[in-house]
Protein backbone atom coordinates (compact mmCIF):
# COMPACT_ATOMS: atom_id res chain seq x y z
CA UNK A 1 0.00 0.00 0.00
CA UNK A 2 2.79 2.44 0.92
CA UNK A 3 4.82 2.03 -2.41
CA UNK A 4 1.27 2.47 -4.48
CA UNK A 5 0.45 5.68 -2.70
CA UNK A 6 4.30 6.76 -3.07
CA UNK A 7 3.80 5.73 -6.68
CA UNK A 8 0.38 7.89 -6.51
CA UNK A 9 2.58 10.82 -5.39
CA UNK A 10 4.66 10.49 -8.34
CA UNK A 11 2.68 10.34 -10.81
CA UNK A 12 0.49 13.28 -9.64
CA UNK A 13 3.63 15.83 -8.97
CA UNK A 14 2.68 17.47 -12.55
CA UNK A 15 -0.02 18.30 -11.62
CA UNK A 16 0.54 20.52 -8.32
CA UNK A 17 4.19 22.06 -10.27
CA UNK A 18 2.26 25.27 -10.01
CA UNK A 19 1.84 25.29 -6.20
CA UNK A 20 3.59 25.02 -2.91
CA UNK A 21 3.21 22.17 -0.47
CA UNK A 22 2.34 23.84 2.77
CA UNK A 23 0.66 21.20 4.86
CA UNK A 24 0.90 17.48 4.96
CA UNK A 25 -2.38 15.34 6.65
CA UNK A 26 -1.94 11.87 7.34
CA UNK A 27 -5.61 10.27 8.41
CA UNK A 28 -8.44 9.29 7.14
CA UNK A 29 -7.59 5.53 8.65
CA UNK A 30 -4.87 4.61 11.26
CA UNK A 31 -1.84 6.11 10.07
CA UNK A 32 -0.15 6.07 13.70
CA UNK A 33 0.27 1.94 12.56
CA UNK A 34 2.70 2.88 9.83
CA UNK A 35 6.38 2.65 11.04
CA UNK A 36 8.48 4.97 10.78
CA UNK A 37 10.46 3.76 7.80
CA UNK A 38 6.94 3.26 5.99
CA UNK A 39 6.20 7.07 6.97
CA UNK A 40 9.72 8.17 5.79
CA UNK A 41 9.08 6.60 2.60
CA UNK A 42 5.74 8.70 1.90
CA UNK A 43 7.53 11.94 3.26
CA UNK A 44 10.68 11.69 1.31
CA UNK A 45 9.07 10.61 -2.24
CA UNK A 46 6.88 14.40 -1.22
CA UNK A 47 10.69 15.72 -0.70
CA UNK A 48 11.66 14.71 -4.11
CA UNK A 49 8.88 15.51 -6.19
CA UNK A 50 6.92 18.94 -4.95
CA UNK A 51 7.79 22.22 -3.79
CA UNK A 52 7.95 22.83 -0.30
CA UNK A 53 7.27 25.40 2.43
CA UNK A 54 6.03 23.26 5.11
CA UNK A 55 4.14 24.68 8.08
CA UNK A 56 2.05 21.76 9.32
CA UNK A 57 2.47 17.94 9.17
CA UNK A 58 -0.56 16.87 11.23
CA UNK A 59 -0.79 12.65 12.15
CA UNK A 60 -4.14 10.90 13.97
CA UNK A 61 -2.85 8.80 16.09
CA UNK A 62 -4.90 6.60 18.65
CA UNK A 63 -3.85 6.59 21.96
CA UNK A 64 -2.77 3.30 22.20
CA UNK A 65 0.01 3.97 19.18
CA UNK A 66 1.32 6.72 20.97
CA UNK A 67 4.53 5.52 22.82
CA UNK A 68 8.03 6.56 23.72
CA UNK A 69 9.52 4.40 20.65
CA UNK A 70 6.15 6.15 18.02
CA UNK A 71 6.77 10.11 19.48
CA UNK A 72 10.52 9.65 19.18
CA UNK A 73 10.03 8.69 15.41
CA UNK A 74 7.41 11.11 14.38
CA UNK A 75 9.25 14.06 15.95
CA UNK A 76 12.34 12.96 13.89
CA UNK A 77 10.31 12.92 10.35
CA UNK A 78 9.18 16.59 10.87
CA UNK A 79 5.77 15.60 12.20
CA UNK A 80 4.64 18.85 14.08
CA UNK A 81 0.84 18.21 15.08
CA UNK A 82 -1.03 15.13 16.33
CA UNK A 83 -5.02 14.80 15.81
CA UNK A 84 -5.24 11.89 19.05
CA UNK A 85 -8.93 10.17 19.04
CA UNK A 86 -9.76 10.30 23.10
CA UNK A 87 -13.42 10.69 22.13
CA UNK A 88 -14.61 10.27 25.10
CA UNK A 89 -13.12 9.69 28.93
CA UNK A 90 -15.87 7.21 30.21
CA UNK A 91 -14.21 3.67 30.28
CA UNK A 92 -18.05 2.14 29.06
CA UNK A 93 -18.40 4.19 26.42
CA UNK A 94 -15.16 3.77 24.77
CA UNK A 95 -15.63 0.02 25.05
CA UNK A 96 -19.03 0.43 23.33
CA UNK A 97 -17.39 2.53 20.85
CA UNK A 98 -15.17 -0.56 19.94
CA UNK A 99 -12.48 1.45 21.24
CA UNK A 100 -9.08 -0.19 23.05
CA UNK A 101 -7.87 2.07 25.13
CA UNK A 102 -9.18 3.05 27.99
CA UNK A 103 -9.84 6.56 29.44
CA UNK A 104 -6.57 6.76 31.61
CA UNK A 105 -4.80 5.16 28.80
CA UNK A 106 -5.91 8.04 26.49
CA UNK A 107 -4.69 10.81 28.99
CA UNK A 108 -1.56 9.36 29.27
CA UNK A 109 -0.56 9.59 25.74
CA UNK A 110 -1.33 13.00 26.14
CA UNK A 111 1.03 14.14 28.30
CA UNK A 112 3.63 11.59 27.21
CA UNK A 113 3.35 13.79 23.45
CA UNK A 114 3.38 16.80 25.77
CA UNK A 115 6.41 15.51 27.24
CA UNK A 116 8.49 14.79 24.29
CA UNK A 117 7.79 18.53 23.20
CA UNK A 118 4.53 18.25 20.82
CA UNK A 119 3.06 21.74 21.57
CA UNK A 120 0.68 21.33 18.94
CA UNK A 121 -2.00 19.02 19.72
CA UNK A 122 -5.43 18.23 18.38
CA UNK A 123 -7.76 16.39 20.81
CA UNK A 124 -11.27 14.74 19.17
CA UNK A 125 -14.54 14.67 21.39
CA UNK A 126 -17.67 12.94 20.23
CA UNK A 127 -20.87 13.99 22.13
CA UNK A 128 -24.69 12.94 20.97
CA UNK A 129 -23.98 9.68 22.07
CA UNK A 130 -27.00 7.21 22.68
CA UNK A 131 -28.25 7.59 26.39
CA UNK A 132 -25.70 9.85 27.36
CA UNK A 133 -26.30 12.87 29.71
CA UNK A 134 -25.57 16.63 29.86
CA UNK A 135 -23.19 15.45 33.05
CA UNK A 136 -21.37 12.94 31.13
CA UNK A 137 -20.87 14.91 28.00
CA UNK A 138 -19.55 18.08 30.62
CA UNK A 139 -16.81 15.61 32.82
CA UNK A 140 -15.60 14.86 29.04
CA UNK A 141 -15.04 18.77 27.72
CA UNK A 142 -13.20 19.24 31.69
CA UNK A 143 -11.96 16.51 31.22
CA UNK A 144 -10.21 17.67 27.73
CA UNK A 145 -9.88 21.12 29.00
CA UNK A 146 -7.71 19.92 31.96
CA UNK A 147 -5.14 18.35 29.15
CA UNK A 148 -4.28 21.58 27.71
CA UNK A 149 -5.02 21.12 24.23
CA UNK A 150 -3.90 23.57 21.87
CA UNK A 151 -7.02 22.28 19.62
CA UNK A 152 -10.62 20.44 20.17
CA UNK A 153 -12.70 18.83 17.09
CA UNK A 154 -16.06 18.10 18.47
CA UNK A 155 -17.68 15.87 16.50
CA UNK A 156 -21.72 14.76 16.64
CA UNK A 157 -22.43 11.48 16.48
CA UNK A 158 -24.00 9.93 13.42
CA UNK A 159 -25.95 6.80 13.28
CA UNK A 160 -25.57 5.20 9.63
CA UNK A 161 -27.90 2.57 8.37
CA UNK A 162 -24.77 0.29 7.09
CA UNK A 163 -23.04 0.40 10.17
CA UNK A 164 -22.64 -1.40 13.24
CA UNK A 165 -24.39 0.93 15.11
CA UNK A 166 -26.86 1.47 12.39
CA UNK A 167 -27.76 -2.22 12.91
CA UNK A 168 -28.07 -1.87 16.92
CA UNK A 169 -30.24 0.78 16.20
CA UNK A 170 -32.55 -1.90 13.74
CA UNK A 171 -32.51 -4.05 16.64
CA UNK A 172 -33.53 -1.42 19.20
CA UNK A 173 -30.29 -1.93 20.93
CA UNK A 174 -29.77 1.65 21.49
CA UNK A 175 -31.77 4.79 21.44
CA UNK A 176 -30.35 8.11 19.66
CA UNK A 177 -30.94 11.48 21.53
CA UNK A 178 -33.90 13.47 19.94
CA UNK A 179 -33.13 16.35 18.14
CA UNK A 180 -33.69 18.95 21.50
CA UNK A 181 -31.35 16.71 23.34
CA UNK A 182 -28.53 16.98 20.67
CA UNK A 183 -28.81 20.79 19.69
CA UNK A 184 -28.38 21.07 23.86
CA UNK A 185 -25.42 19.05 23.66
CA UNK A 186 -23.52 20.69 21.02
CA UNK A 187 -24.44 23.96 22.42
CA UNK A 188 -23.25 22.75 26.05
CA UNK A 189 -19.81 21.76 23.48
CA UNK A 190 -19.58 25.44 21.93
CA UNK A 191 -20.34 27.48 25.52
CA UNK A 192 -17.81 25.73 27.39
CA UNK A 193 -15.25 25.79 24.93
CA UNK A 194 -15.83 29.43 24.57
CA UNK A 195 -15.68 30.34 27.98
CA UNK A 196 -12.65 28.35 28.41
CA UNK A 197 -11.07 30.85 25.55
CA UNK A 198 -11.52 28.70 22.39
CA UNK A 199 -12.63 29.92 19.29
CA UNK A 200 -15.72 28.46 17.34
CA UNK A 201 -13.45 28.99 13.92
CA UNK A 202 -15.65 26.42 11.89
CA UNK A 203 -18.75 24.69 13.67
CA UNK A 204 -16.94 21.12 14.42
CA UNK A 205 -13.54 22.80 15.07
CA UNK A 206 -12.18 24.80 17.93
CA UNK A 207 -8.71 26.45 18.69
CA UNK A 208 -7.03 28.55 21.16
CA UNK A 209 -6.85 32.13 18.82
CA UNK A 210 -3.58 31.32 16.20
CA UNK A 211 -3.69 27.69 16.46
CA UNK A 212 -6.77 26.46 14.00
CA UNK A 213 -5.36 23.46 11.63
CA UNK A 214 -4.22 25.19 8.87
CA UNK A 215 -4.66 21.69 6.39
CA UNK A 216 -8.80 21.87 7.36
CA UNK A 217 -8.68 25.41 6.86
CA UNK A 218 -7.43 25.41 3.08
CA UNK A 219 -9.92 22.58 2.66
CA UNK A 220 -12.21 25.16 3.66
CA UNK A 221 -11.07 28.11 1.28
CA UNK A 222 -10.65 26.09 -2.14
CA UNK A 223 -6.64 26.15 -1.57
CA UNK A 224 -5.94 23.36 -3.85
CA UNK A 225 -4.73 19.82 -2.41
CA UNK A 226 -4.26 16.41 -3.33
CA UNK A 227 -5.81 13.52 -2.17
CA UNK A 228 -3.83 10.30 -1.58
CA UNK A 229 -4.25 6.44 -1.01
CA UNK A 230 -7.87 4.82 -1.64
CA UNK A 231 -10.68 6.56 -1.80
CA UNK A 232 -8.69 9.68 -1.29
CA UNK A 233 -10.44 13.29 -2.66
CA UNK A 234 -8.83 16.13 -4.02
CA UNK A 235 -9.21 19.46 -5.69
CA UNK A 236 -7.56 21.66 -8.15
CA UNK A 237 -8.78 24.66 -9.29
CA UNK A 238 -12.17 23.80 -11.01
CA UNK A 239 -11.03 19.66 -10.81
CA UNK A 240 -12.14 17.23 -8.34
CA UNK A 241 -9.83 13.68 -8.35
CA UNK A 242 -11.98 10.72 -6.44
CA UNK A 243 -9.55 7.83 -6.12
CA UNK A 244 -11.17 4.18 -6.41
CA UNK A 245 -12.57 2.81 -2.37
CA UNK A 246 -11.14 -1.06 -3.53
CA UNK A 247 -7.39 -1.33 -1.85
CA UNK A 248 -6.90 -3.91 -4.01
CA UNK A 249 -7.69 -2.81 -7.83
CA UNK A 250 -5.78 0.97 -6.31
CA UNK A 251 -2.46 -1.64 -5.43
CA UNK A 252 -3.25 -2.66 -9.47
CA UNK A 253 -3.14 0.18 -11.34
CA UNK A 254 -0.78 1.88 -9.77
CA UNK A 255 2.03 -0.94 -9.81
CA UNK A 256 0.82 -0.34 -13.89
CA UNK A 257 1.42 3.32 -13.39
CA UNK A 258 -1.90 4.27 -13.48
CA UNK A 259 -3.56 6.81 -11.15
CA UNK A 260 -6.71 4.64 -10.00
CA UNK A 261 -10.13 6.91 -9.81
CA UNK A 262 -11.67 9.32 -11.59
CA UNK A 263 -11.89 13.37 -12.57
CA UNK A 264 -14.36 15.68 -12.21
CA UNK A 265 -14.87 19.19 -14.00
CA UNK A 266 -16.58 21.37 -11.54
CA UNK A 267 -18.78 23.76 -13.25
CA UNK A 268 -19.23 27.16 -11.76
CA UNK A 269 -22.46 26.08 -10.29
CA UNK A 270 -20.66 23.39 -8.21
CA UNK A 271 -17.42 25.52 -7.08
CA UNK A 272 -20.04 28.13 -5.76
CA UNK A 273 -22.03 25.15 -3.89
CA UNK A 274 -18.65 24.28 -2.66
CA UNK A 275 -18.09 27.57 -1.28
CA UNK A 276 -21.62 27.89 0.48
CA UNK A 277 -21.32 24.79 2.45
CA UNK A 278 -17.50 24.82 3.52
CA UNK A 279 -17.26 28.78 4.06
CA UNK A 280 -20.69 29.51 5.32
CA UNK A 281 -19.96 26.89 8.34
CA UNK A 282 -16.44 29.10 9.99
CA UNK A 283 -16.35 32.67 11.51
CA UNK A 284 -14.72 34.07 8.55
CA UNK A 285 -18.54 33.61 6.34
CA UNK A 286 -18.66 33.53 3.29
CA UNK A 287 -17.91 36.17 0.71
CA UNK A 288 -20.41 37.06 -1.30
CA UNK A 289 -18.39 39.57 -3.77
CA UNK A 290 -15.89 36.64 -4.11
CA UNK A 291 -17.88 34.09 -4.82
CA UNK A 292 -19.44 36.08 -7.83
CA UNK A 293 -15.86 36.97 -8.83
CA UNK A 294 -14.70 33.23 -8.86
CA UNK A 295 -17.68 31.51 -10.14
CA UNK A 296 -19.85 34.55 -11.87
CA UNK A 297 -22.76 33.65 -10.03
CA UNK A 298 -24.69 36.15 -8.34
CA UNK A 299 -26.24 34.18 -4.56
CA UNK A 300 -27.85 37.51 -3.64
CA UNK A 301 -29.62 37.47 -7.08
CA UNK A 302 -31.15 33.81 -6.75
CA UNK A 303 -31.24 33.56 -3.42
CA UNK A 304 -32.99 37.18 -2.10
CA UNK A 305 -35.78 36.02 -0.76
CA UNK A 306 -34.08 33.21 1.38
CA UNK A 307 -31.27 35.31 2.62
CA UNK A 308 -34.05 38.02 3.71
CA UNK A 309 -35.64 35.29 5.78
CA UNK A 310 -32.97 33.98 7.10
CA UNK A 311 -31.78 36.90 8.13
CA UNK A 312 -35.61 38.32 9.60
CA UNK A 313 -35.17 34.55 11.61
CA UNK A 314 -31.89 35.96 13.39
CA UNK A 315 -30.16 32.58 11.60
CA UNK A 316 -27.72 34.42 9.46
CA UNK A 317 -26.51 38.61 9.65
CA UNK A 318 -23.76 40.33 6.59
CA UNK A 319 -21.19 42.65 7.34
CA UNK A 320 -20.02 44.31 4.24
CA UNK A 321 -19.99 41.22 0.66
CA UNK A 322 -19.82 38.54 3.85
CA UNK A 323 -22.25 37.01 5.53
CA UNK A 324 -22.02 35.05 8.01
CA UNK A 325 -24.11 32.00 10.64
CA UNK A 326 -25.30 33.78 14.03
CA UNK A 327 -25.22 31.30 17.03
CA UNK A 328 -28.78 30.08 16.53
CA UNK A 329 -28.41 29.64 12.78
CA UNK A 330 -25.02 27.85 13.44
CA UNK A 331 -27.50 24.54 15.09
CA UNK A 332 -29.12 24.66 11.15
CA UNK A 333 -25.53 25.12 9.27
CA UNK A 334 -26.25 22.33 6.79
CA UNK A 335 -29.69 23.24 6.44
CA UNK A 336 -29.24 26.69 6.00
CA UNK A 337 -26.50 25.85 2.97
CA UNK A 338 -28.93 23.46 0.93
CA UNK A 339 -31.35 26.31 0.83
CA UNK A 340 -28.68 28.70 -0.77
CA UNK A 341 -26.91 26.27 -2.96
CA UNK A 342 -27.10 28.02 -6.57
CA UNK A 343 -27.64 26.62 -10.22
Amino acid sequence: MVKAMASELQLKAQLFENEAVETIYFGGGTPSLLSAAQLGVLLETINENYTLNLKEVTLEANPDDISTESLTDWKSLGINRLSIGLQTFHNKTLAWMNRIHSAEEGRNSVKLAQDFGFDNLSLDLIFNIPQSSEKDLQEDIDSLLALDPQHISAYNLTIEPQTVFGKRKKKGELKELNDEQSATQFLLVRNHLQSAGFESYEVSNFAIPGREALHNTNYWFQVPYLGIGPSAHGMIGNIRTANVANNALYIRSLKENKLAGTEEILSPADLANEMILTQLRTKWGLNLKELRTKTGIDMVYQHQDNLNSFQNLDLLYFQKDTTYLTDKGILLADYIAMQLMVS
